[in-house]
């Protein structure tokens, strides 16, 4: 009998467990490192126009004016999102602009082009820089340099320092009323080749003092990459830590409704409720 039993009870065994087994294996993989979904940022990430309004925004990735020709992974909005101090400290660039704007007689404004990157759409880049040459965005960003050169060359990197959020693209506009001129820097922005470089020898006098007047506001905090005049810096970056949350409006929070008991009017107060409702409806 008691080797009949102990037979029975390593047959249970092992029958109920391999179950349980396979299904560990066969479950989906653990949310560990997951990025967070859209809408969600990490603390101490901020909106830089709650900051500052007055800094002009035009995410180039948000659109299709760009190298790829189309939104790159994880841009769904123009919200340009930093950490709290890349955004302080470009207000203060801001403000440091228009002082001089005055100065001049003029009234400058910083334009950013790039703020915080997705990881998701630094591998984007990386895919686009694997693919045929297309004639037409060829021509207009890289005309010197095939895809497959640029991430040789840096001006495309497998890791980038915008997805920690402390780095900006951002040129200067003038203002004029409603409308707003770039000042001419002798490229555009994310032009890949050396008249991008931020001393190129070959630029007017005029860009050479235009991007000299970007450095000034911006140095005092940022450090400008030299092969990108518009490519800027925090340089105390406050985290190390990447991220990946996509660029969305945040929902705003709704104010809660406050709660009724499950049984409203209290059961005293019914009868008079439904003759003041009785009264309020008739005649």
């Amino acid at each position: 009998m008691r080797g009949g039993l102990v037979a029975i009870l390593a047959t249970c065994l092992a029958t109920c467990s391999a179950p349980a087994a396979t299904s560990m294996i066969g479950a989906p993989p653990a949310t560990i490192g997951a990025p967070p979904a859209i809408g969600r940022r990490p603390p101490g990430i901020v909106d830089v126009q709650t900051v500052d309004p007055s800094i002009r925004v035009d995410l180039m990735y948000a659109g299709a004016d760009n190298f790829l020709g189309r939104p790159a992974d994880g841009y769904h909005a123009n919200v340009c999102y930093l950490t709290a101090a890349a955004a302080g400290a470009l207000a203060r660039a801001q403000a440091r602009l228009r002082q001089i704007g005055i100065e001049r007689g003029t009234a400058y404004s910083l334009l950013v082009r790039d703020c915080y990157r997705p990881r998701r759409a630094v591998a984007d880049f990386v895919r686009w820089a694997a693919l045929p040459d297309h004639d037409a965005t060829r021509a207009r960003y890289h005309p010197d340099h095939p895809r497959a050169a640029l991430i040789t060359l840096a001006y495309i990197s497998p890791v980038s320092g915008h997805t920690r959020g402390s780095s900006v693209d951002v040129t200067i506009v003038e203002l004029a009323g409603d409308t707003a001129t770039p000042l001419a820097m002798g490229s555009a922005v994310d032009f890949f080749g050396a008249r991008s470089h931020t001393r190129d020898p070959g630029l007017t006098a005029a860009e050479r003092a235009a991007r000299q007047l970007l450095l000034d506001v911006m140095a005092p905090e940022f450090r400008n990459y030299r092969k990108e005049w518009w490519h800027f810096v925090l340089a105390d970056e406050p985290s190390r830590a990447s991220f990946d949350f996509e660029i969305a409006v945040m929902p705003t929070a709704r104010p809660r409704a406050a709660r009724r008991p499950a049984s409203w009017p209290p059961a005293g107060r019914r009868a008079r409720h439904r003759g003041s409702r009785a009264r309020d409806t008739g005649g």
